[in-house]
């Protein structure tokens, strides 16, 4: 399978068509414990990505890589979640060469923004709190 990030709708229609929920045990004869689990679990929660906002850059669908993009647009996002912005927007930028786009990448992008304000605010006021001391 050369993608694997698919919509929740239709990892679902995967389980109930061939009862994987259900059928798990004797499944698990045929097939590995961890991809049945794997397709159970996506067929029981939501993405964290809605998939109908994805939109192609200027390449066909067959040049993009929608698999790669995915992973490294959450790669991404978990390292802004973490505070990690340092060469976020670079990678940001580059998600550009999957050919493909998600609104997220403008949502990181501001999240990036929204902290480096926050930084200068804060140093702003360092500053000021530290000339108002030598006036005393």
């Amino acid at each position: 399978m050369d993608n694997v990030c698919l919509p929740h709708e239709v990892w679902k229609e995967i389980a109930d068509t061939f009862q994987i929920i259900e059928e798990i045990d004797e499944l698990e004869e045929y097939f590995p414990r961890d991809f049945l689990d794997y397709i159970k679990y996506h067929a029981e929660n939501k993405n964290s990505i809605p998939f109908d906002l994805f939109e192609y850059r200027g390449l066909d669908g067959e040049d993009a890589n929608p698999d790669a993009y995915i992973r490294e647009l959450l790669s991404v996002k978990r390292k802004i979640d973490m505070g990690q912005t340092e060469a976020c927007m670079d990678a940001l930028d580059n998600l550009k060469d999957y050919g493909i786009y998600h609104a997220y990448e403008d949502v990181e992008r501001l999240k990036i923004y929204i902290k480096q304000l926050e930084e200068n605010a804060a140093e702003d006021t360092a500053e000021i709190q530290k000339e108002m001391c030598c006036f005393d």
